[in-house]
């Protein structure tokens, strides 16, 4: 550790010990920690009570430095020092967290006892306005039933009589359809009569001119045959 020894005219010119802020950094200690010893001692530590209610109000963490700091004997005191100041302060932590449970127990006891009967009467408040509501739903749906019924028997009626309508002119087109296609029809299937007749005429005349022509070629290559 860097310590250096200066004079202080406010300590009556008695030597004192200072901690070098260059010797805090060397140990390594979080970013803030560092700022708040720059900004309240910039010419390093000074071993003296002020420093030390200074640094107390830093909040610093002494257990910390006194273990990177201290040798073993020095911390041996120090620990031995520090431990019922410890003691005193968990004793004092641990009655401040029961005090702080107790109350927020009667705290929580007290707002369960101020809900139940707002919210009981929140409920019935509401389950009064759910069955308004359904009330005034059920209404609204019988008389919307009421209003449809005679329109919707209008549209039936209506609409039967465009279906029959529509079908009636379907079979009048249908008709004047196949009067105007029977004729046409008629002179269709007799062209094709006439045709399939003609095609089958030339199919024969054909068929016999072929037979004609093959039987002396037979005959010729029977011959051949019979002379090999």
């Amino acid at each position: 550790m860097n310590a250096t020894n200066m004079t202080d005219g406010e300590a009556k010119g008695e030597a004192m010990t200072v901690i070098t802020l260059e010797s805090i950094e060397n140990l390594r200690p979080c970013k803030e920690q560092v700022e708040k010893l720059q900004a309240a001692f910039p010419n390093g530590i000074p071993l003296t009570d002020r420093s030390a209610e200074k640094i107390a109000d830093l909040g610093l963490n002494c257990d910390w430095y006194a273990e990177r700091m201290l040798s073993p004997p020095a911390l041996a005191t120090y620990e031995a020092m520090r431990d019922p100041v410890r003691t005193a302060y968990e004793a004092a932590y641990a009655q401040a967290r029961a005090d702080c449970d107790a109350a927020c127990d009667q705290a929580l006891s007290a707002y369960h006892a101020a809900r139940a009967p707002v919210w009981a009467d929140c409920e019935a408040a509401c389950d009064q306005a759910l069955s308004a509501y359904n009330a005034a739903r059920s209404q609204a749906w019988a008389d919307y039933n009421t209003a449809r019924a005679p329109a919707l028997a209008d549209y039936e009626a209506a609409r039967a009589l465009a279906r029959a309508a529509y079908e009636a002119a379907y079979a009048q087109a249908s008709a004047d359809y196949e009067a105007t296609c029977a004729p046409a029809r008629a002179d269709y299937e007799a062209a094709r009569a006439r045709a399939r007749a003609d095609c089958e005429a030339a199919r024969s005349q054909a068929l016999s001119a072929y037979h004609a022509a093959c039987a002396p070629v037979l005959l010729r290559a029977l011959l051949a045959n019979e002379m090999i």
